[in-house]
């Protein structure tokens, strides 16, 4: 089970609030650990959570295809039993804050616990360390007083050595709102030096920006967002500004993001599908103004809900295609660097498979280049004189590493039975044509446009060491490849090059990448 998956679920579990605090006890914990360079603190309870009822909420606004349902439910429970670990050892609340000093590489926010009154905060240090190698190792454990101190090394040090400032316009607001038995709240407030660099290097923004300068970041004082307990969560967005005008900038300018847009986006498709996403943003959450606050919040009648769970729907699927694509094109990148590693240790390509004394087929070319990607360990378990499904060999199936795996959660069961979609194109004419592996002498078209790797359709798929691949008809060089949820597939050059190449691709010009000895020039 991946381990963001594990920290995404607690990490929610932990936002549920479900009794009143002692407002005053709080203030203490966090003093200590703001100054100038913070800019952002939270605070949540983990006196009393139900993670179940938190997972199940969460799983009906989820698009489809977000998470694997049976890494969810294993996440839900695994986090369900370390929160009422911790429930148990008399933990209270949680802060959490973050100073500009906070982001870099290896950084992060530092996170301060604290007991419930009349419990020992050593209890809860010994559970919290016992509890550290779930969620990482990078992770440190420190007691402060009575509070516990938890973050990368780097951060706790940071924080166990820091000045503190006195920052009640920040400490304030989220005391404030701890107050009034908020679910969640995280407010953000930076301090002077931080508005004053954006204060000199805001710069002058086009249209209906334009009345958004760089003095609105002495002019609001702080930005919060707030979730109520279950069942009536009413998630929820305020800015809070020092002066009425600068409110009503604000709420123009979250008005005004649909036209805004047109400023910064440049494809025409992709502005058009970006004003239709602002446009029902906008429209489903609304901004209200009283005084010099400005609120968003999400709408209490349920047919707003639902437009708000298309959009949800919209961005997700949007993000996941952008993150799925970019993954399985470093996935390809690392197999065309191993194809690459094979030809510079061995002055050719591997063939498309390992084959015996006479000519048949055993094992895959991925298989072959495992010791090329730092897979040597693995390479040397194999039998080669054996064939995939041998007793011997089968065995190491389930052993497929993740590079030959695709990355979209919906293909999960194509990774459970060792099947890949990463394939070399065979045939007379491509790179992979004969039994002894092709030289770079033999491409006679230029290498960053003649076709290495590709992705097939799913449909296709093979077992990983299967000595099977996609066999190119190139009458017809989309059977294979082709799918109806997609407009593209993604392919790897003899360069190391990785591109996306639409379905709709001249056929002629598929056919030219395809070939490596074609001689055909291709546009560009």
């Amino acid at each position: 089970m991946p381990k963001y998956l594990l920290l995404t679920v607690l990490s929610l579990a932990i936002a549920q609030h479900t009794q009143a605090a002692d407002v005053a006890s709080h203030t203490p914990a966090i003093a200590p650990f703001v100054n100038d360079d913070t800019f952002a603190a939270a605070c949540v309870d983990l006196g009393v959570v139900n993670v179940v009822e938190i997972a199940d909420t969460l799983l009906k606004w989820m698009p489809a295809g977000v998470v694997d349902p049976t890494e969810w439910m294993a996440a839900v429970a695994l986090a369900d039993g370390m929160v009422r670990q911790l429930q148990q050892s008399g933990i209270g609340h949680t802060y959490m804050v973050i100073g500009i000093a906070d982001i870099h590489h290896g950084g992060g926010p530092l996170a301060i616990v604290t007991a419930r009154a009349g419990q020992s905060i050593d209890t809860v240090e010994q559970k919290l360390r016992g509890l550290k190698p779930f969620v990482g190792e990078r992770l440190e454990v420190q007691r402060k007083d009575d509070v516990v101190l938890i973050g990368t090394k780097s951060t706790v040090a940071r924080y166990l050595a820091l000045k503190p400032a006195d920052r009640a316009d920040l400490v304030g607001p989220l005391m404030s709102l701890v107050d009034h038995h908020a679910l969640a709240t995280v407010v953000f407030c930076p301090g002077l030096d931080f508005r004053r660099v954006v204060r000199e290097l805001w710069p002058e923004l086009p249209g209906v920006l334009a009345p958004f300068k760089g003095d609105m970041a002495d002019r609001w004082q702080h930005a919060e967002a707030v979730i109520d307990r279950l069942p009536n969560a009413n998630p929820r967005m305020s800015l809070v500004a020092k002066d009425a005008a600068a409110t009503q900038v604000a709420a123009q300018l979250w008005r005004d993001m649909p036209i805004a847009y047109a400023d910064f986006v440049g494809d025409e498709q992709h502005l058009e599908h970006a004003k239709a996403f602002a446009h029902l943003l906008t429209h489903t959450l609304q901004a209200t103004v009283e005084g010099e606050r400005i609120t968003i919040g999400f709408p209490a009648n349920e047919d707003r809900r639902n437009e708000i769970r298309s959009v949800l729907a919209v961005a997700a699927n949007h993000v996941l295609e952008e993150y799925h694509l970019s993954q399985r094109r470093e996935r390809l990148k690392e197999l065309a660097l191993g194809l690459l590693n094979f030809e510079s240790a061995n002055k050719h390509f591997p063939p498309a498979a390992i084959c015996d004394k006479d000519g048949k087929p055993l094992l895959s070319w991925r298989v072959a280049i495992l010791p090329y990607m730092e897979y040597g360990e693995l390479y040397r378990q194999f039998h080669l004189d054996e064939p995939w499904d041998s007793p011997h060999n089968a065995a190491l199936i389930p052993k497929m590493p993740q590079v030959f795996a695709d990355p979209d959660f919906q293909l999960k069961q194509l990774a459970r039975e060792s099947k890949t979609t990463y394939q070399a194109p065979v045939g007379p004419e491509t790179i992979f044509h004969d039994t002894t592996g092709t030289t770079f002498r033999e491409i006679k078209d230029e290498i960053s446009e003649t076709i290495l790797l590709v992705e097939v359709a799913p449909r296709e798929a093979v077992v990983w060491t299967k000595p099977a691949d996609w066999e190119v008809d190139l009458a017809k060089p989309r059977i294979g490849i082709e799918r109806s949820e997609r407009d593209l597939f993604t392919a790897a050059f003899a360069d190391g090059d990785v591109q996306t190449i639409p379905f709709n691709e001249p056929i002629e010009r598929l056919r030219a990448f395809l070939t490596r000895a074609g001689g055909e020039v291709i546009a560009p």
